[in-house]
């Protein structure tokens, strides 16, 4: 009888290969695409000149003084990482702007990278890309990578980014560091710990860990306190903060709405970029009229975003964090200068995450064209706005174009004049002067702009109104005793200049001309005592 054969076990089938991911969606390609991205887009940025705030970089002493940088961790600096980074660009290549530029640029791109994993985490490869590549290219965030002094924004994004990089990774000691680090670059990233709060709460749906976000509210109490107590050190006139002249807390916080819709606007269809937008504050729900509908406006929209973000709707998610990281510069901390495009750098990665959430559901046919159309458009305007940041002409006569109701951009391109063109600057200031009576910058303007052209009686005149109207600082008594010099009154010069010489015993323009004017009088002994400078002041 013939034996049975024995069936062979079916063998188990081999496991599918994953499918391939496509070279387009690979990391290291994406690196590679966005990097060729921001160079298109900043490179003409690179030989910009040092314009607005950057000016005030070469002559700070915390910058250009010699060794690490110690000096800069005082309780008065409110940005000591961001000036140490200055006082290193300027050891490694001096008073140059195209290394400070190269810098900001750089900063911009790991900044695009560290979006980039962060939307992968979120997105399929293709949308995370274009989250990163709107961001890359966008002209909105011009003001913070073409203006060096913004390097503050720019790194303070690049130390949130971290922190929310590792908050998704988990690790939350790292997490709260890189926020504190941010914190020490600028303070606009102040709102984090409740955007992460909300991710946890909306987006993950777990309970929050009570140690980490201690450990976020401790860090945001000490940069609070210690931001009110630089702000309460302030010799100048306060332009942050509950002391801020001119912008009443309730006008403020009634004006933001407006502002926040002009944000919206910018990123949506980037045409009127301005360093200097002439925004009128509100004085009442309907001063202006547009008030009340904008403020019921932001909070329908606020309200639709979080009912839909509950519901798990992801776009809606990323459209609430921009409005709770951008709460810090427009809710109620009354800042002088109530638009800015740079206080948006941060924010917007929520709105390139939540526009490319939304482009990702088109048709794959018409997503690579629309897509390719959008960046070719955004990297054009960014390249023509980097014009306009080349230099301080260009950007305040683009300024006074687009806000002819304001006097700074007049006030600014007068002080550029008034060297190589005392008429011209004059007739700058007195444009300025029909807009702003009251400020004594304007006044100290018109009475040096008479000083180049010999014209004592109008500089003096212009000198006195501007210590009526800004107080008598040195600054302000020294132009007054230039203009009696001038004149011939050398009494009330010498008188004027010593007053201005004992509130600041360094101020170098005072000491040579008081030393002048004592040799004129033929007092030789007292002229040469007066050009000594207090050996204190050798040390600034």
């Amino acid at each position: 009888m013939a034996k049975k054969r024995k069936r062979k076990a079916p063998q188990p089938k081999a496991p599918a290969p994953p499918p391939e991911t496509p070279w387009f969606g690979r990391f290291s390609w994406q690196i590679s695409a966005l990097a060729i991205l921001v160079l298109m887009a900043y490179m003409n940025s690179v030989h910009g000149q040092w314009v607005y705030d950057d000016l005030v970089i070469p002559g700070d002493p915390s910058v250009v003084g010699p060794g690490f940088g110690w000096r800069i961790f005082l309780l008065t600096q409110t940005r000591p990482l961001t000036f140490l980074t200055f006082h290193w660009n300027y050891l490694a290549a001096g008073q140059n702007p195209v290394s400070w530029h190269a810098v900001n640029i750089l900063l911009h791109a790991a900044n695009c990278v560290l979006l980039l994993l962060v939307a992968r985490r979120h997105l399929s490869s293709a949308p995370a890309f274009v989250a990163a590549a709107l961001y890359a290219v966008h002209p909105l965030n011009t003001e913070a990578v073409s203006y060096v002094y913004q390097r503050s924004t720019a790194l303070a994004t690049l130390f949130a980014l971290l922190s929310f990089w590792f908050f998704l990774k988990d690790r939350y000691a790292w997490s709260a560091g890189a926020f504190g680090l941010s914190l020490l670059c600028k303070e606009e990233t102040i709102a984090l710990p409740i955007f992460l709060l909300l991710y946890d709460l909306l987006y993950r749906r777990r309970r929050p860990r009570v140690g980490y976000y201690a450990a976020l509210l401790g860090l945001v109490a000490l940069t609070t306190a210690h931001a009110f107590y630089a702000w309460s050190r302030t010799t100048g006139v306060p332009t942050v903060g509950y002391r801020t002249k001119g912008v009443p807390l309730l006008s403020f916080a009634l004006t933001e709405p407006r502002v926040v819709w002009g944000y919206l606007r910018l990123f949506l269809f980037p045409m009127g970029l301005n360093v200097d937008h002439d925004v009128l504050l509100s004085h009442g729900l309907l001063s202006p009229w547009t008030t009340l509908p904008a403020l019921l406006g932001l909070a329908a929209l606020v309200g639709l975003l979080a009912y839909l973000a509950w519901r798990g709707y992801q776009p809606a998610f990323w459209g609430l964090g921009f409005f709770i990281l951008l709460a810090p510069t427009s809710s109620i901390v009354p800042v002088r200068d109530v638009m800015f495009e740079h206080r948006v750098y941060f924010p917007s990665i929520c709105l390139t995450m939540a526009a490319a959430g939304l482009l990702a559901l088109m048709p794959r046919r018409a997503l690579a064209p629309a897509v390719g159309a959008i960046l070719i458009v955004l990297i054009s305007l960014t390249i023509m706005r980097n014009r306009t940041w080349h230099d301080s002409e260009s950007l305040w006569t683009d300024a006074a174009q687009k806000s002819p109701s304001k006097a700074r951009p007049y006030a600014t391109l007068a002080g550029m004049w008034i060297n190589r063109d005392p008429q011209r600057a004059r007739q700058y200031l007195e444009r300025a002067f029909t807009l702003k009576p009251d400020d004594p910058s304007i006044q100290t303007g018109l009475g040096l702009a008479a000083l180049f052209t010999k014209d004592g009686p109008h500089a003096l005149e212009h000198f006195q109104e501007a210590i009526t109207l800004g107080g008598a600082t040195s600054e302000n008594l020294t132009n007054l005793a230039m203009a009696y010099h001038l004149l011939g009154k050398l009494d009330q010069a010498i008188d004027n200049y010593r007053r201005a010489l004992e509130i600041n015993p360094c101020m170098e323009k005072a000491r040579r001309n008081l030393a002048l004017a004592l040799a004129m009088e033929g007092k030789k002994a007292e002229a040469e005592a007066a050009r000594q400078m207090p050996p204190r002041c050798a040390s600034r």
